[in-house]
């Protein structure tokens, strides 16, 4: 079967159990809502389910769910550019289980989060004797930024392609345990195993989650590549765990869901499977080894308070008469996807953590103006500091496009609900 029909399977399977669209995803735990909605529209319109039933659950979907306020809000709110999804708290205790596991068995002084901060934080409240860990992760400065004695464990000078060769503090590392999360795509993990492989101890165990069966057709091809990758590499004991952790929904998620009228789901709906494997051969990680596809990486960050600009200049937008101009492309600006692969169909140079996007086409102005956004005399400072001479057209134009900043702004806020408060 394709993932359309397990989907509806499952949800013929499910839906006289569950009272409505929450329900429903539930306990067709790990699939995400969007298929699940689109399953209900397959199966009405093939007879399988009636109107009334249809029209309870796909009504239902669209309800309001306060369940989705309570999640685990640190920063940096995430961003889709970054993958940063994050294990929700039973997620959390989930993966913990099998790192105390480990623990347990003895001899563990070192331990790596690799790419997943909340572990981290998790073991900074809860300390375990004679065992310290460590954070590697190329957000990690965003993560801690007013704790040094956090800081003084996070590995932040690794890039986005996790090339860290030579950072001595990393390079120093040998761990006995590694936790890892990487984006759900193989060369990453090809990549994050390389790099266990080089920080490892003598006799290292990893735990790394992966997509659950139902993410999309091809996990169950990619766990078989992954597995004989493992063993090609010295990797053994590997045991695989079925939707054995959860994720919270991030506000990119939460608004790509409400692009679709849904939002009536269980916060912590995405699941992964979880993967342990041990190793006792450390090797040189060489910086050219398992590159990452190129996809995103030229993008740079700009904050206005804790909303979050990803900008770049590789898509350039058409030639416009005006100075600046930022132009909508979806309802709401929101980019109706957190795929990858969707990702790579549409062209936009702005990308915010709320999961909105538009074309710009001055950049480089664009990120001024977000530096700036709370200087009211920003014409008078472009004048001073950069000399430019600006026309009426000109003015008009900074003005309309530090608006649709400040609006964009007021927004996210909205969509990130007590998020702003967090310290």
């Amino acid at each position: 079967m394709n993932i359309n029909e397990e989907v509806d399977s499952l949800l013929l399977s499910s839906y006289r159990l569950a009272l409505d669209f929450r329900g429903l995803a539930s306990l067709m735990r790990g699939i995400n809502p969007i298929y699940i909605l689109e399953s209900l529209n397959r199966l009405y319109l093939s007879h399988k389910i009636g109107s009334e039933i249809f029209s309870h659950f796909s009504g239902s979907a669209n309800s309001p769910n306060s369940d989705n306020e309570h999640y685990n809000k640190r920063l940096p709110v995430p961003h889709l550019h970054d993958y940063d999804w994050r294990f929700s708290n039973n997620g959390i205790q989930a993966i913990s289980k099998y790192v105390e596991s480990v623990i347990n068995r003895g001899n563990v002084k070192t331990v790596v989060c690799l790419g997943c901060p909340t572990i981290f934080g998790h073991y900074q409240k809860n300390p375990k004797n004679d065992v310290e860990f460590y954070l590697i992760d190329f957000n990690a400065h965003k993560h801690f930024p007013h704790d040094d004695s956090l800081n003084s464990h996070c590995i932040k000078d690794c890039n986005v392609n996790y090339d860290f060769s030579d950072h001595t503090d990393a390079c120093s590392i040998f761990a006995d345990i590694i936790i890892m999360d990487p984006p759900w795509y193989m060369e990453y993990y090809k990549k994050f195993f390389d790099i266990c492989r080089s920080i490892c101890s003598d006799h290292c165990s990893v735990i790394t989650a992966l997509p659950s069966n139902l993410t999309r057709d091809t996990v169950e091809d990619e766990n078989v590549e992954l597995i004989n990758y493992l063993l090609r590499n010295g990797y053994y004991n590997i045991c695989l765990h079925n939707n054995a952790v959860s994720y919270d929904t991030p506000p990119f998620e939460r608004n790509v869901l409400s692009a679709y009228n849904i939002r009536n789901y269980p916060s912590d709906w995405r699941y992964g499977n979880v993967l342990t494997a041990d190793m006792s051969s450390r090797s040189e990680l060489s910086p050219g080894s398992n590159r990452l596809s190129p996809v995103f990486r030229s993008w740079f960050e700009k904050s206005i308070g804790i909303v979050r600009f990803k900008l770049t200049q590789e898509y350039p937008s058409e030639t416009s008469d005006t100075l600046i101009s930022l132009v909508s492309i979806f309802p709401d600006d929101i980019y109706p996807s957190f795929s990858r692969r969707y990702a790579c169909d549409n062209k936009f140079n702005v990308w915010t953590s709320g999961n909105r996007v538009l074309m710009c086409n001055n950049i480089p102005l664009l990120s001024v103006l977000i530096e700036q956004y709370s200087n009211s005399d920003i014409i008078d400072f472009l004048h001073a500091e950069y000399g430019m001479q600006l026309d009426s057209c000109d003015i008009s134009a900074i003005l309309n496009a530090r608006s649709i900043l400040l609006d964009i702004v007021r927004r996210e806020l909205l969509d990130y609900g007590d998020w702003a408060y967090v310290n």
